[in-house]
């Protein structure tokens, strides 16, 4: 089997696009993971496209492992480059599992997402915690492992299309293994885990920027995640409001680059840059 693709990068957050609007491949688990495997084509994330017309593009999106997702900011952005550059769309209307996310080109430097409502989690999607005091503090929780002050740290449950916990305590990403294995237990689905660097910078400056690493569910540690993002600009905006100074606009800086996320009637809208790569045939 043939497939063509187009290779496309949103901050070092790569992708494989396959436009299926009239090939149809119906790719199965493991050639999803053989296409994405870094030993082939190699990508974070695998789109799948069906395009109708620029209102109305059906999306799948597939992890590294194979599994599927339910959104990806980055991703996304880079569907919309791809469809400016194929079809010349300069907005669009995205469908990942029914729920649909607009889209629009200004340049490759400026593409805009709406990426949806975000929801703070309380007891859903938890298990049973085990070996740790869990404190409910409204919108996250403190948790103290194995009673251990050295292993302390807080997070924010959030859903945006994928679910997410965003780590965000101090000195957190030294213990990111104990972290990450924690909520990985504490949770199912497991989520994607974001961690914040620079946490007391921006408590005590109170500014809008935000240093920020991303687990991803199913592709590991990646350079750059919009929906990581959107989903630590939530967490940045409530928190906000608790040290009195109200944000609507956040910039979050990953290793690939920084984006922007702002706030409109509690809507998370997400901008950032995407980049054509190349095309190419896979053989199976």
């Amino acid at each position: 089997m043939k497939v063509n693709f187009v290779k496309m990068n949103s901050q070092g957050n790569d992708f494989i696009i396959i436009d299926n609007t009239i090939s149809r491949h119906n790719l199965t688990t493991s050639q999803v993971k053989k296409i994405s495997s870094r030993d082939s084509i190699g990508c974070d994330q695998l789109l799948l496209l069906n395009i109708m017309n620029a209102n109305n593009v059906l999306c799948q999106i597939f992890n590294q492992d194979g599994s599927e997702a339910y959104q990806c900011g980055n991703g996304m952005r880079a569907i919309m480059s791809f469809l400016y550059k194929y079809y010349n769309y300069k907005k669009s209307s995205i469908a990942v599992k029914g729920v649909k996310y607009h889209a629009s080109y200004l340049n490759e430097n400026h593409i805009k997402i709406t990426m949806g409502k975000p929801t703070f989690l309380k007891q859903d999607l938890m298990q049973t915690p085990t070996k740790s005091t869990l404190k409910d503090e409204d919108f996250y929780f403190n948790v103290n492992l194995d009673n251990n002050a050295d292993t302390s740290f807080s997070f924010s449950p959030i859903m945006l299309g994928n679910f997410h916990c965003v780590v965000f305590s101090s000195g957190c990403y030294d213990n990111k293994g104990s972290i990450i294995k924690y909520l990985h237990e504490l949770y199912s689905p497991v989520p994607n885990i974001s961690f914040i660097l620079n946490f007391d910078r921006f408590i005590n400056t109170k500014d809008n920027y935000i240093k920020l690493k991303v687990n991803e569910r199913g592709a590991g540690w990646t350079s750059s995640c919009g929906s990581g993002a959107s989903a630590t600009a939530a967490f940045a905006f409530k928190y906000s409001d608790i040290l009195h100074n109200k944000l609507d606009q956040v910039y979050v800086e990953q290793a690939g680059g920084i984006l922007e996320i702002n706030c409109e009637d509690d809507t998370l809208y997400l901008s950032g840059p995407t980049a054509f790569e190349y095309e190419g045939t896979w053989n199976d």
